[in-house]
């Protein structure tokens, strides 16, 4: 069945539908001068491809909050950077996170790309609405948690380096109970 597959494909025009049980499946060839395989798209059969990307967008501007660990330790740098600064500059956020230049200029691009910073000609960098949000909320989990661990006796070094490992990884509700548990409005 695989070869005949492969045949099938190799032989079709660029693009055809391929029923199979309940699903459609588009096979999608890449041409080009390179043979490239082709890729696979799984579509169930109740929802148009129109209605599946209205669908998608929907959701993709629903978790604009969710950004990879990384990026909110970028964000969060900037700023708590730009608290202490009026200008933030990539070699000063490369200094506090302890990572190469290089790989904070590729951060900010994709930052930048992505909306949640702006850069101007002179290399400064400025959160827009939807950095800062992320950012404010990353930094409040860093320092409540730190200030939790700290009162149950860690170490204060400890204590920022694993709420810096766990501000990323607990959920909104575990984090309100927490506050919650502790009696923590609002820190400053």
């Amino acid at each position: 069945m695989h070869s005949i597959l492969n045949e099938w494909v190799l032989n079709s025009n660029n693009f055809k539908p391929f029923v199979l049980n309940r699903y459609k499946i588009r096979i999608h060839e890449q041409r080009s001068n390179k043979q490239t395989p082709p890729v696979y798209i799984r579509e169930s059969d109740g929802q148009s491809p129109e209605a599946k990307h209205t669908a998608a967008k929907a959701e993709k501007q629903e978790y604009t909050m969710e950004i990879h660990e990384s990026a909110e330790d970028y964000l969060e740098a900037i700023l708590r950077l730009s608290q202490k600064n009026s200008e933030v500059r990539s070699v000063d956020i490369a200094s506090m996170l302890s990572v190469s230049k290089p790989s904070v200029s590729h951060a900010m691009k994709l930052l930048r790309e992505d909306g949640y910073i702006a850069m101007d000609r002179y290399g400064t960098v400025t959160l827009l609405e939807k950095g800062a949000v992320i950012a404010r909320r990353i930094y409040e989990r860093h320092k409540v948690l730190s200030r939790m661990l700290e009162s149950l006796g860690v170490d204060p070094e400890i204590a920022m380096a694993d709420a810096c490992k766990i501000e990323h990884d607990i959920s909104d509700e575990s984090f309100k109970a927490l506050k919650a548990h502790f009696g923590i409005e609002e820190i400053e």
